[in-house]
């Protein structure tokens, strides 16, 4: 493939992928909804780029098999069906394929060529993010069904890893690359960096009560002091009115109602401690670009 063809992949998916996370993460915020066009488009284009990559990178035609079980899975997580009758059996039919085609592969794979290799291994890569999301999503690691058909989304959108020159700055070294597109891709990386950001938080939190003039430990670190009139539309209250007094929380309540504010308003409050919530999708937008520029902030850390 030429250097002008690696340009064109990596800003296109630097682009793209920023613009549409950045639209979802912009409607979660306000909404708390996030239509699953977002996803079919960004999966799609995720499809279509590596397909161009197949094309311009080898001649075996036998490589495009595994853009089979990347988009049937694709369709599954976006295919809002019932569980039940014909729908169960189309649901097993596209699981029996996937895995055929995938098992198929592996058998064959030390057959193909070294670029075919590379581009079946980035492939597989991108499946391991969609079965990941899956248990991460089960075991609630991905709280939201939107943060985890994102996490697919930028599997198939960026399978593997993206580079162009000294991007990012803190590369894979070239003898750990294989294992980490297969076992580590730049869509975990990403779902990493993510939760890295998130660490942040407390720091801001902390810096934003102490110019205030707001201190209670550990609140200080957890959120912030908002008007009981002016609370915002998304967000867990700290407190609230007990025994005449004030019970006050470090894991945020989620059945906050206008009768616990009302009890803290009888005490004479009228500023309280929240957290806000913010939605997962805005710090892995974030963190989506900072894997294009930076790469692995861990290996940063270490």
């Amino acid at each position: 493939m030429g250097k002008s063809s690696y340009v064109y992949l990596f800003l296109a998916r630097l682009l793209l992928g920023t613009g549409l996370l950045s639209y979802a993460a912009l409607r979660d915020w306000k909404t708390r909804k996030v239509s699953d066009g977002a996803w079919v488009l960004m999966g799609g284009i995720g499809l279509t780029l590596f397909s161009f990559e197949i094309i311009e990178g080898t001649g075996d035609l036998r490589t495009f098999l595994i853009l089979v079980p990347m988009a049937l899975l694709l369709l599954d997580v976006l295919w809002d069906r019932s569980e039940v009758g014909h729908e169960r059996v189309l649901t097993t039919l596209l699981y029996v394929a996937s895995a055929s085609v995938g098992i198929l592969l592996v058998v064959y794979f030390p057959q193909f060529g070294p670029e075919e290799q590379d581009l079946l291994r980035r492939g597989f890569g991108a499946l391991v993010i969609i079965l990941l999301a899956h248990l991460f999503y089960y075991f609630g690691l991905l709280k939201g069904g939107a943060d985890a058909k994102a996490f697919i989304s930028i599997g198939l959108l960026v399978p593997g890893y993206a580079s162009w020159g000294p991007l990012p700055l803190i590369a894979l070294r070239p003898e750990i690359t294989e294992a980490f597109e297969l076992f580590f891709p730049f869509a975990l990386t990403t779902l990493m960096n993510s939760a890295l950001l998130i660490l942040v938080l407390p720091a801001y939190f902390l810096m934003r009560n102490l110019l205030r003039g707001d201190f209670r430990w550990p609140q200080v670190l957890l959120g912030y002091k908002a008007s009981l009139d002016l609370l915002p539309q998304y967000a867990w209250v700290l407190q609230e009115a007990r025994g005449g007094g004030v019970r006050y929380y470090v894991f945020p309540r989620k059945g906050t109602g206008s009768a616990d504010l009302e009890g803290l308003r009888r005490l004479g409050i009228t500023r309280v401690w929240i957290t806000p919530q913010i939605p997962f999708l805005l710090p892995m937008t974030i963190g989506y670009v900072l894997t294009f520029v930076v790469g692995n902030l861990l290996f940063s850390l270490l």
